[in-house]
């Protein structure tokens, strides 16, 4: 988890070196928020960029899930995803982006049963491709909101655990939706 931290803090880092160059270069920089609402339960933050046709973004998702019945903890969990996507626009309009790309996460996940008598560290790897929608309206076109759909293939890797790794089996194999809204600079 701390090595984690540490990534993802000298990514923002060097998102806020590559903002600055952006802007003086004149490219479309921007930051925001990503939910995804279906498939895996997670919300980010978002650094996104288009060059021309060309759309990449990196986003630090976080998600948490806590089951109790009757006062007592059943399941304690948290997960922290680094995403990053590329894309190329197939239709371009003065408001809007229609594109096509890929993308890549690795994370990590904490899992923690019966208030503690298990405790499970998962590494995961997902990919796949993924379509979506950027819209701004015309009035303020420094606010951009999309709509993302794809397909994630995930590879999870039991790294600790106080039981028989070999009887568990999970799967987020499946179709995700994202919705998500970008300050542009």
């Amino acid at each position: 988890m701390r090595k984690f931290s540490l990534i993802a803090v000298a990514l923002c880092l060097l998102a806020f070196v590559v903002v600055g160059n952006a802007r003086a270069e004149g490219n479309n920089i921007g930051l925001g928020y990503q939910n995804m609402v279906a498939g895996e339960l997670l919300q980010g933050i978002s650094l996104r960029g288009w060059v021309d046709k060309i759309m990449w973004e990196g986003t630090i998702f976080y998600g948490d899930a806590e089951v109790e019945i009757e006062n007592q903890s059943l399941l304690d969990a948290d997960m922290w995803l680094l995403e990053a996507k590329g894309a190329y626009s197939l239709i371009q309009k003065p408001n809007s982006d229609f594109y096509v790309g890929m993308s890549l996460a690795y994370g990590t996940a904490s899992v923690d049963l019966y208030e503690g008598s298990m405790d499970v560290d998962i590494d995961v790897l997902a990919f796949g491709p993924m379509f979506g929608v950027e819209y701004r309206f015309q009035g303020i076109p420094e606010l951009g909101f999309n709509f993302e759909t794809g397909y994630k293939f995930t590879d999870m890797d039991l790294e600790e655990a106080d039981i028989d790794t070999d009887d568990i089996e999970i799967s987020l194999n499946g179709v995700y939706v994202v919705v998500g809204l970008h300050y542009y600079f």
